[in-house]
């Protein structure tokens, strides 16, 4: 048998599709549904392809406005995202922190709160939203908030330095 390696880069090409292509009518063959099945699956894989390509521009969009002081542009961004259902942790953190930064206390809340319910192991949500409670001076929820993010990853330094800042506001020097 010729090895795939010995032979120019286009066959191995030919080699590979001819296989697949015999696979797909051999699966054809004996199984119709199972076939239509594998079709389905992989149109869906290549719709997810397309769709994470959507969310990657839309997102590295919004880090860039987010980067250069843009907030509106980024919040549009992340609004965007958020609207056509491809969220996830750090989009949404993201804009948690902008409506933050927008002085929209309340709705960067709800936010935070609502992405954790939906990311529950995410830490940096958990770190973020501590934040916006500790500056509202709320330092027991800042403080649950903060221990949560720890037992999700003890190594995190911020949230480390985090509970230590806290800690200290609330004059519990000892344990800090």
């Amino acid at each position: 048998m010729i090895s795939a390696s010995v032979l120019k880069p286009g066959w191995s090409v030919i080699i590979h599709s001819v296989i697949c292509a015999f696979t797909l009518l051999l699966w054809f063959c004996l199984s119709p549904c199972l076939f239509i099945t594998l079709i389905i699956s992989l149109s869906i894989l290549g719709s997810f392809n397309f769709v994470s390509n959507v969310v990657k521009k839309l997102f590295n969009e919004a880090q860039i406005y987010q980067n250069n002081g843009d907030l509106d542009l980024a919040a549009r961004c992340y609004e965007n995202i958020i609207k056509k259902g491809l969220e996830d942790a750090k989009s949404l953190s993201n804009y948690g922190i902008i409506l933050f930064q927008q002085g929209y206390i309340d709705k960067s809340i709800n936010l935070f709160k609502k992405s954790i319910e939906s990311y529950p192991y995410e830490s940096d949500l958990y770190i973020n939203l501590s934040n916006i409670f500790k500056f509202n001076n709320e330092l027991i929820n800042a403080e649950i908030l903060i221990r949560k993010a720890i037992e999700i990853n003890s190594d995190s330094i911020i949230a480390l330095n985090n509970l230590v800042s806290i800690l200290i506001i609330q004059k519990n020097f000892l344990e800090a």
